[in-house]
């Protein structure tokens, strides 16, 4: 994998190679010279200083096979047949040390996404994920360590590993996620004479080894060039030679889902110059309709770096949350993480330094989408609508059309209200589906579950106007998402914020919330207005029964309340509270007597309205319904009394109210497996 490459370099054929391109080579005698460069490149301590590669060059250059060889820009060796099959000697790092003395390249590695092209946010096609492992036991085999991580995702993802075999790779199809871990060499080779320019080849090391057998079986591919020899470490450090694969190789038999990301994890693999770019095009043009992703590294990466970015990329992509195997393993946010788009996760592991080696080599991603690069649907966040019972689910879905769930109760989502960042659905008030886990699915590919929490909230309500008495039950539903959330990986979770409409004012409950209600007792005043004595009463008829949550535009018996959060969603205000009783018979007595003319009573039976409610004063007379660290809303009460005369003689009138309720437990609260919950650890 960790080998180097070169730009467009011109290295001429040796003029005092007496053998000219073209002269054919035979299998033995190929297979003899090759033998003689393993030994020399071994008796050169592997070529790891550049000394040492001058020297094998100088030796190459003296072999009546080879018509050329030179040194690719960076640290690898090229040779180059004299009947056009090509050689890269390429290195092997396993850890992060600088090469050659701590050479690093300059700055026109930074950044990680290479250019944006048409095309726009979407989800692979294929939910087939292909991990090939192209080194032996000198290396850890990475794709254990990926395959772990993948498999954790609640996507139905179909996970291979393979060995990164000429034969296996001729079958790759369809995956919506490739990844090879392997050797990679690259550079300009220079043209026979009387061509100047070169050609630019990209390898890509296979577990074959090179022998006579495999000289038969490819030499097709080896003569059209799809396969070219290289020499690296496999299971010890003593470097041998195999086949690799080529771009020809790619367009001649590789192909790759639409919008698939298509991972090339080895050196050289991303590099930025033409003809590198031209092979990285080449390769994304195989996927379906041209649109695909691809990741690599611009120059030589190394074990340690290319596990390291890896694993975390596809943590990340998955909000899987599984600590990785092999040379590194991924630290696990608390709280655990979702998905996030590739975009985001490069701009966090550049925050790590994951991104580029001791040499400079950089880890880039090019991309035929405008927008964030997705390996499964990712919910950021949930509003509901208690009112009307409208969810609002935010996050990142891709364009095409998937299934809402809401506690395993499928929701119909029309093709409208179904937008890349954004699904909108109504969902049932009470009962199934009203409450509990989303998730939001594109085929086979999940997302990550986001409770939508509800409490059943019973506020026990009495009030004495003056004698007459008003008492019951509200029964209230809250539906909400309470956990915090990340916009990015790796940030503080913090709770979404909404905005307080209070006092007076603010969000409807739902048409399930009613009240109950009893009225009884009665109003009684005796005063003298000169020169009579006067009795006042009013008394209602005793009266039961239960009314509906506010339907708009019907004038009828009806429970009315709004409420708001505060912003670290720890406390329910409920800012106004009606229960409104519009045509309860009431008798009113008057009796005068003592009068100089006449003692007179009067009694009418008339509908009078009776109404408990709050607030009095709406900068204080808030009920708050506080929320526990384990979700439950804590036990409390509200009382107030306030002055409120009723009759022309009666001056110290009250109204007195109290509320008062039990602890509330939730349904579907956020728990340690929410990425993110409510709550974190201290230090988090």
């Amino acid at each position: 994998m960790f080998a180097c490459g070169s730009d467009e370099n011109e290295n001429p054929p040796n003029p005092n190679n007496p053998n000219v391109p073209g002269t054919p080579v035979t299998d033995d005698k190929r297979i003899a010279v090759l033998e003689e460069c393993r030994v020399k490149v071994e008796e050169l301590n592997n070529i790891k200083k550049l000394e040492e590669k001058v020297q094998l060059i100088a030796w190459l250059l003296q072999k009546s096979e080879f018509q050329s060889a030179g040194l690719l820009e960076g640290n690898g060796v090229y040779a180059v047949f004299t009947d056009g099959r090509i050689v890269l000697f390429v290195d092997t790092p396993k850890t992060n040390d600088p090469p050659d003395g701590g050479r690093k390249r300059g700055g026109a590695d930074d950044g990680s996404r290479l250019k944006d092209t048409s095309g726009s946010m979407e989800l692979p096609k294929s939910n087939r994920v292909s991990l090939y492992n192209g080194m032996g036991a000198y290396f850890g085999d990475n794709t254990l360590a990926i395959e772990k991580i993948v498999r954790a995702s609640p996507s139905q993802f179909i996970v291979e590993r393979k060995t990164a075999s000429i034969e296996n790779l001729k079958r790759v199809g369809g995956d919506g996620v490739f990844y090879m871990f392997t050797h990679g060499g690259a550079g300009g080779i220079p043209n026979p004479p009387p061509r100047k320019d070169s050609t630019f080849v990209m390898s890509l090391w296979t577990t074959d080894q090179v022998d006579i057998a495999n000289e038969i079986a490819y030499r097709r591919d080896l003569d059209e060039k799809k396969l070219a020899y290289m020499f690296s470490t496999f299971d010890t450090d003593k470097p041998v030679s195999h086949y690799g694969i080529t771009g020809e190789f790619i367009n001649a038999y590789m192909s790759f889902a639409e919008n698939s990301i298509i991972y090339m994890d080895a050196c050289n693999s991303n590099r930025t110059v033409p003809t590198g770019v031209a092979f990285r095009e080449l390769v994304l043009n195989k996927a379906t309709n041209k649109k695909a992703t691809y990741i690599g590294w611009t120059f030589e990466t190394n074990e340690y770096m290319a596990t390291q970015a890896s694993q975390f990329i596809f943590d990340r992509l998955l909000g899987t949350n599984t600590t990785g195997s092999g040379a590194t393993t991924i630290p696990k946010e608390n709280p655990i993480q979702r998905p996030f788009d590739l975009a985001k996760t490069f701009d966090h592991l550049q925050s790590k330094g994951w991104t580029v080696c001791a040499n400079g080599a950089t880890l880039k991603y090019d991309t035929r989408a405008d927008d964030d690069i997705l390996l499964t649907p990712t919910i950021e966040k949930l509003e509901i609508d208690e009112y009307t019972s409208l969810l609002q689910i935010h996050g990142s879905f891709g364009s095409e059309k998937g299934q809402v769930t809401v506690q395993g109760v499928s929701i119909a989502v029309a093709d409208e209200d179904w937008t890349p960042n954004l699904i909108l659905c109504k969902i049932p008030e009470t009962g199934d589906g009203s409450a509990g886990d989303v998730i939001v699915s594109v085929h086979d590919l999940k997302s990550n579950i986001v409770p939508l929490t509800a409490w059943d909230i019973k506020l026990n309500y009495a009030s004495d106007d003056n004698g007459v008495r008003m008492e019951g039950v509200i029964n209230l539903k809250i539906r909400a998402d309470v956990h915090p959330r990340r916009t990015k990986p790796g940030e503080a979770p913090a709770v979404p914020e909404v905005e307080d409409y209070g006092p007076g004012s603010g969000f409807l409950f739902g048409n399930s919330s009613n009240a109950t209600y009893h009225i009884g007792g009665q109003k009684y005043a005796r005063c003298t207005l000169q020169p009579c004595v006067s009795y006042f009463s009013e008394t209602p008829l005793v009266k039961s029964g239960t009314v509906p949550y506010l339907r708009l535009g019907v004038t009828q018996p009806s429970v009315i309340g709004f409420y708001n959060w505060t912003p670290d969603r720890k406390t329910i205000k409920i800012d106004f509270l009606n229960v409104n009783l519009p045509d309860i018979t009431t008798t009113h007595v008057l009796i005068e007597y003592d009068c100089p003319e006449s003692d007179e009573k009067t009694e009418h039976h008339l509908p009078t309205g009776m109404t408990f409610g709050i607030p009095f004063d709406q900068s204080l007379d808030i009920i708050k319904l506080e929320i526990a660290d384990n979700y439950n809303i804590r036990s409390g009460s509200f009382s107030k009394t306030i002055d409120r005369p009723w009759n022309p003689c009666d001056v110290s009138g009250t109204y007195k109210v109290l509320v008062t309720w039990d602890l509330v437990r939730p349904h579907f609260e956020p728990t340690d497996q929410t990425p993110a919950r409510m709550r974190t650890m201290d230090g988090d």
